[in-house]
């Protein structure tokens, strides 16, 4: 569990990062990412105030959230303004920052009440759902099949977040063949083929 919590806390860093490097990549996700998807509430915050200072179009980076976080008591327990390099350090492609948003949108999602369905877990519409315990390589593999048979318009929400859960169930598994895939993947660009 503890596994999975990090790399939720690095997605959120990462988004964070890029948004404060590349203000412009915050209209991708503004849209459908809000504070309260944010499972660490200072990142909420950070966010807000980024969005914020964006909508007034004023720059949003390390240098201008400075001033407004500098004596805030959530921010020093994790280093002070000093912080804002740590997530600049995180950043990631603003290519990338939707799935990024996706993932930490879904993984609110999932933590939600439960549902008509009697799951706190919405299936994906569209993809095949392998029964529980089958290994994560085989259901990486399902996914992916059934996503190149669904057409190009049809949405498929939570795909991002369901494929980098998998990922990190893949990584608990067999490190090495999780390791493999992501060097693979590396510079790829994720997109639905027409």
């Amino acid at each position: 569990m503890a596994f999975r919590a990090h790399y939720g806390a690095l997605a959120e860093q990462a988004l964070l990062g890029t948004l404060l490097a590349n203000n412009r990549a915050y209209w991708r996700v503004s849209k459908f990412l809000a504070p309260e998807h944010f499972a660490d509430p200072l990142h909420g915050r950070i966010y807000q105030a980024i969005g914020q200072r964006i909508r007034a179009t004023q720059i949003a980076d390390a240098v201008t959230l400075k001033t407004e976080f500098e004596k805030d008591g959530a921010l020093a327990e994790v280093g002070g303004v000093a912080y804002f390099a740590q997530l600049l350090s995180a950043m990631v492609g603003s290519e990338a920052v939707w799935i990024y948003a996706t993932f930490i949108r879904d993984r609110w999602q999932r933590h939600q009440p439960l549902n008509g369905t009697g799951s706190a877990h919405p299936t994906i519409p569209g993809i095949v759902h392998p029964p529980i315990g089958t290994p994560p390589r085989m259901r990486l593999h399902d996914i992916g099949a059934t996503v190149l048979e669904v057409p190009p318009s049809a949405a498929i929400p939570g795909l991002a977040a369901r494929i980098i859960q998998l990922w990190a169930e893949l990584h608990e598994a067999d490190g090495d063949m999780a390791t493999d895939l992501a060097e693979m993947l590396l510079g790829m660009e994720i997109r639905r083929i027409p």
